[in-house]
């Protein structure tokens, strides 16, 4: 799933996150770069753990719902709601894992969900457009072939700086 970078995505143009049915299904989020990390050192460790069964994960379960209120209110965009749309009769409504093996093992640190908002602004790209708003808006160009302007709020990681033409420019920080 991409939930969370389509979330946070949709979040910064000012959309809001979409849900499926009443968001109560669960999943265990575990960061990519930490499963990376996690097979490498079980790697080092193989030796000692053939033939053993063990699942990588946060062994905690988050509902959608709690998730997408979490990533808005993590970026300040609260006011956002979220997006219900129906059901995906193929969604499966829990997915869970028991970590215990493998964080008894490996001593590992997992990292929270603002690993995955700070992952996305570094991957985020927003031209530097001269604007006549204030420092507070950013027009942005959205949708296919970019033909629709959505003004939102700057992110925090960006400087606004008026120049000598009255324009404002956004630029990352």
């Amino acid at each position: 799933g991409e939930i969370i970078p389509r979330s946070i995505v949709r979040a910064l143009y000012g959309l809001q996150p979409v849900i499926f049915g009443d968001g109560a299904i669960t999943r265990d989020f575990f960061y990519v770069k930490d499963t990376a990390e996690a097979l490498i050192g079980l790697l080092e460790i193989r030796k000692h753990i053939l033939n053993e069964t063990i699942n990588i994960g946060t062994g905690k379960e988050i509902t959608m719902k709690v998730l997408l209120q979490n990533i808005i209110k993590a970026m300040g965009q609260e006011d956002l709601g979220l997006e219900y749309l129906p059901d995906r009769p193929a969604d499966v409504p829990r997915l869970w894992v028991n970590a215990e093996k493998f964080y008894q093992i490996t001593n590992f640190e997992n990292r929270d969900l603002q690993v995955h908002f700070e992952a996305c602004e570094k991957d985020l790209t927003i031209s530097d457009l001269p604007t006549t708003d204030s420092p507070a808006s950013l027009k942005l160009k959205l949708g296919a072939n970019n033909l629709k302007w959505k003004e939102i709020k700057v992110p925090r990681w960006f400087t606004s700086v008026k120049d000598g033409n009255g324009y404002w420019k956004h630029t990352r920080q």
